[in-house]
């Protein structure tokens, strides 16, 4: 799914959740394209909106081994540059708003299940522009999904976020710049179009 960004779209809240493990193999290697969707909830819990995230493939360890590099040599900006570069392993949605390609997606297995993380650059709508109320520290946004064996769980969005590459390749979303938003009722559906 190509989608273009737009810049004044309140998808922030969507493209930011920290991202606390991507290195790492694959888990159990699902069917794909697999989507997993559920029930995204506003800070105060009184607003719902559906939610879903696509993959069409799960993003490499060289990748994430190469963005870890990055990072600690030249900062976030060069990673939101090569995030920009990087062709789409899926989507995400929020409502029905426009989708917005994700550049790394990794699922691990887990005892009881398995983890699906989502990290891509978060759009800087105009207002937080205008108003100069975004951080240029905090541009990406984290998908954290925790699933039992079934498929079925939550999640959690961080709409703005940094993000750390650890040695051993993997990922931690530091630094938050915006509250996380709970994902409830996640369900798998493996092999869709």
């Amino acid at each position: 799914m190509n989608r273009t960004r737009t810049l004044s779209t309140p998808l922030v809240a969507l493209l930011a959740v920290a991202l606390p493990a991507l290195a790492g193999a694959a888990a159990h290697g699902a069917p794909l394209p697999a989507e997993y969707t559920g029930i995204l909830l506003s800070s105060s819990g009184a607003v719902t909106v559906p939610v879903t995230l696509h993959v069409d493939s799960f993003s490499t360890p060289a990748e994430i081994a190469r963005l870890s590099k990055e990072l600690g040599d030249h900062g976030p900006r060069a990673v939101m540059t090569d995030l920009a570069a990087m062709p789409a392993r899926g989507w995400i949605r929020v409502g029905d708003l426009i989708g917005f390609d994700v550049p790394v997606i990794r699922e691990f297995s887990t005892p009881k299940g398995v983890k699906v993380f989502a990290v891509l650059d978060r759009p800087f709508p105009l207002f937080e522009q205008l108003k100069a109320i975004r951080s240029v520290d905090t541009p990406f946004g984290v998908v954290e999904l925790t699933l039992d064996l079934n498929g079925n769980g939550n999640g959690t969005l961080y709409p703005a976020s940094r993000v750390m590459f650890t040695n051993d390749g993997k990922v931690e979303a530091i630094d938050q710049g915006a509250a996380a938003h709970q994902i409830i009722g996640v369900t798998q559906q493996l092999g869709v179009k």
